[in-house]
């Protein structure tokens, strides 16, 4: 209930926190296309432990699908795609998401590369909020 309190202050609304997170994830998106074309070095992505560019690939592949997926369920529970998904189903997806950004927050803060540490982490935790306050409502 009190976290429901403080992320219902800091939003101040479902569809603003759709479109922040809608916004971040397109972000995320374009870093990840950009480490998968080797514009960016691959080896500040990943907690810097990646070893190879075959490595990169799959993983960074990995990232942009679950990347691809978020934005659709966003853009389904902003009503923006008709999507045969129940709210219920949307509430179980962002606490899925909840999830799955707070430990990807934790795996940041033990990133090998300081830049992800700097960067990513604060973006993670907002990520883990925005859809902690989406499943919420």
């Amino acid at each position: 209930m009190i976290i429901y309190l403080i992320l219902n202050r800091i939003f101040n609304s479902m569809k603003e926190a759709l479109f922040l997170t809608m916004v971040l994830n397109f972000l995320t998106l374009v870093f990840q296309v950009l480490v998968l074309m080797r514009v960016i070095p691959f080896h500040i992505v990943w907690g810097g432990r990646l070893t190879s560019a075959s490595q990169m690939y799959r993983m960074v592949s990995v990232s942009i699908l679950v990347n691809v997926f978020i934005a659709v369920v966003c853009t389904g529970k902003a009503g923006w795609l008709a999507l045969p998904v129940a709210e219920r189903g949307y509430t179980i997806l962002f606490v899925c998401f909840a999830w799955m950004f707070a430990l990807n927050t934790i795996d940041n803060l033990f990133s090998k590369n300081k830049w992800e540490k700097i960067i990513f982490t604060p973006i993670t935790l907002l990520l883990a909020a925005l859809s902690t306050y989406i499943a919420l409502n």
